[in-house]
């Protein structure tokens, strides 16, 4: 069998005959084998559209997609403002830290306005609750996390819903801001050219989001949808990022808006600046970057 093309990654995704990976249920096979308390991470994945079909799922996506658009005019009314000073490193001479200056401030300033509460930059495991590979050590940590998650979110008078958009928010979109504003600034340097050249794609060229998985009751296989093929495709086909069908993601509109105010503020920068240093992290749900330092410096008159 010959490897997946882009094509059929997105006639995957799109496929109404495939459900749900058993996220679930395999978490508690593997709390049972290992005697492990993992309460709060099964209580999070419940929380999520993306771990059911049916009516659970849409009884889950309303809850969401409600709570989105009852608090999208409040968002976009702030993110000109949050972009500004999630940009404001690169606007200044000298080295820079894109993932703890840039990219994680501004997502998660994005889903504090969403949510109503803050989440710390060092809890970093909630998001990988669909991990296959973790450990005993970071299960652990994991369900800690979670677990003062939903005491941060309970506190603030928020539930399911703001859950769900921390998990599913939190590391794909600084990953993929992160990913996409590195092809933008590689492809500059290697040209020569500062900010002001063209602007920054506003449907992201890079996805923080790997793959996604797919269950097909036919043949009790689990098929992975390999979204990255989608890189370096036209834009029609980068929407794929954001999953399609039943399942296409809530957070698209604003993760473009998002893409979209970046690129717009990146693009009246008069700075030219390299990348000093790039890597991604050991991750088995997420291409995310762990390293990325920039230089910026005042563009030639």
């Amino acid at each position: 069998m010959g490897r997946t093309t882009a094509q059929e990654t997105l006639e995957r995704i799109a496929d109404p005959a495939l459900r749900v990976a058993p996220y679930t249920s395999s978490l508690r096979q593997l709390e049972g084998r290992l005697g492990l308390d993992l309460a709060a991470t099964i209580r999070s994945l419940e929380a999520l559209p993306l771990a059911h079909d049916g009516a659970a799922h849409r009884v889950r996506r309303d809850r969401i997609a409600r709570t989105l658009a009852a608090r999208r005019p409040r968002v976009m009314a702030a993110l000109p403002g949050i972009v500004a000073k999630a940009l404001a490193p690169l606007g200044r001479d000298g080295v820079a830290d894109v993932m703890e200056e840039v990219a994680t401030p501004l997502v998660l300033d994005l889903i504090g306005l969403l949510t109503g509460t803050d989440i710390p930059p060092e809890e970093t495991l909630a998001s990988r609750v669909f991990s296959q590979r973790a450990g005993v050590a970071r299960r652990r940590r994991m369900e800690a996390e979670l677990a003062r998650l939903w005491d941060r979110l309970e506190a603030a008078g928020a539930g399911p819903e703001e859950l769900a958009m921390t998990i599913l928010g939190r590391d794909a979109l600084i990953a993929t801001l992160a990913r996409s504003l590195h092809a933008h600034l590689a492809a500059l340097e290697e040209e020569g050219a500062d900010l002001r050249a063209r602007s920054m794609p506003a449907m992201p060229e890079r996805t923080g989001v790997p793959y996604i998985d797919r269950h097909d009751p036919a043949t009790g296989r689990t098929l992975r949808c390999q979204l990255e093929l989608l890189e370096g495709e036209p834009e029609a086909m980068r929407r794929g990022f954001f999953g399609a069908g039943a399942h296409a993601c809530l957070g698209r509109p604003l993760s473009l808006a998002v893409m979209a105010e970046v690129s717009a503020q990146l693009h009246r920068l008069d700075r030219r600046v390299a990348i000093l240093d790039y890597a991604l992290r050991r991750d088995d749900v997420f291409h995310f970057p762990e390293v990325f330092r920039v230089r910026s410096e005042a563009a030639a008159p």
